[in-house]
């Protein structure tokens, strides 16, 4: 693609915004919660716009990847370019204020587990639980990333934050199959037993966080997963048939899960001698 072709190419927000409305609960939830916790400072503010940024680039960056045979290819080509080149620039910033070893590591297991995931998606698996898991297990590292900043170090807390995270985020995924590719296609009423049969991944992966944190002793943290789990019970057995999903509904309720499981965190974690 020459120069005067890319300066030709009409980027719009399509191109940049990624339509995975809980993909941003990913990131900015562990930040935030890691903010909670470590102190809301410069140097956390400019990690949110440099995650923020590399956030924004995988959007167009896994579009190119998936689009090369059609004519969104050099559109989707072009906003990877131009975001990435942003990401440098916050990156850079971020690398020159706050460079440690520490930093380089986080910034190393990130660029690895996201790169697995694109090559996923390269492989078209993205949408696979391998795929979302990896995602998400990249994007949640923002929680010991905002810790470093703020404390110049890596905590165990830190990573415990990173861990109830990307386990809160990964049992999302079978719940919103069950309500997109499973209920909405299905016309007629089923009874109990079907329906416990269908939503039953989605209950099984719920309870796996409430089950780790009993066997590694924080028996507490069992709280803010049960309001999860109780979504995924509910989400089984009250569905009409027939009915369509709409994406954006599953959205809000997902956000509003999310903030009482902030919630919930920060009480029991506070009231915790961690």
């Amino acid at each position: 693609m020459s120069i005067m072709n890319f300066l030709q190419i009409n980027i719009k927000l399509k191109h940049i915004i990624p339509r995975a409305h809980g993909a941003w609960a990913m990131w900015i939830t562990p930040l935030v919660m890691g903010m909670m916790f470590s102190g809301f400072t410069p140097g956390g503010i400019l990690l949110f716009f440099t995650a923020l940024t590399l956030f924004v680039t995988h959007h167009p960056v896994t579009m190119t990847l998936q689009k090369r045979k059609t004519r969104q290819f050099n559109n989707y080509l072009a906003a990877s370019i131009v975001s990435s080149l942003t990401f440098i620039i916050f990156g850079g910033f971020l690398v020159n204020q706050h460079f440690s070893i520490e930093l380089l590591y986080i910034g190393c297991a990130t660029v690895f587990i996201l790169g697995i995931h694109l090559l996923l998606v390269k492989l078209k698996m993205g949408m696979t639980a391998m795929g979302q898991m990896t995602g998400i297990a990249g994007l949640t590292l923002t929680a010991p990333a905002v810790f470093l900043i703020n404390t110049g170090t890596i905590s165990d807390f830190s990573l415990m934050l990173w861990f109830i995270n990307f386990l809160y985020f990964s049992t999302a995924i079978p719940y919103i199959r069950l309500k997109i590719r499973v209920q909405s296609k299905i016309h007629e009423p089923v009874s109990i037993l079907t329906k416990l049969k269908m939503g039953m991944p989605a209950i099984a992966i719920s309870l796996i966080p409430i089950v780790i944190m009993v066997l590694v002793g924080l028996k507490l943290m069992i709280i803010p997963f049960i309001p999860g789990l109780l979504k995924s019970f509910w989400g089984t057995f009250v569905w009409l048939p027939g009915k369509k999903v709409h994406a954006s509904q599953l959205g809000i309720i997902e956000f509003i899960f999310t903030v009482v499981f902030i919630l919930l965190t920060w009480w029991v974690l506070t009231g915790t001698n961690w």
